[in-house]
C-alpha cells in the first residue's frame, strides 16, 4: 500500500468522524431545545397552579371575612 493511499483511508476515516459528530451535535441540540420547550410548558403550568390557588386563598380570605363582620 503506498502512502497516498493510506492518506486516502486517513482523510476519509477522518471526514466520517467529523460528519458522525456534527450529526450527533444537531441531534443533541434538537433534544435541548425539546426540554426547554416542556421546561417552559411546564413552568407555565406552575404558574397557573399557583394562580388558582391564590384566587382560592383571596376568596377564602374573603369569605372569611364576611363571616367575621356579620358576627
Amino acid at each position: 500500500m503506498s502512502i497516498y493511499t493510506l492518506w486516502n483511508i486517513a482523510a476519509a476515516f477522518g471526514l466520517g468522524v467529523l460528519f458522525w459528530n456534527l450529526r450527533t451535535q444537531h441531534r443533541e441540540r434538537e433534544h435541548l431545545k425539546e426540554i426547554q420547550r416542556l421546561n417552559e410548558e411546564h413552568l407555565r403550568s406552575i404558574s397557573r397552579m399557583r394562580d388558582d390557588h391564590l384566587s382560592s386563598l383571596n376568596k377564602a380570605m374573603d369569605d372569611i371575612k364576611s363571616i367575621m363582620g356579620k358576627k
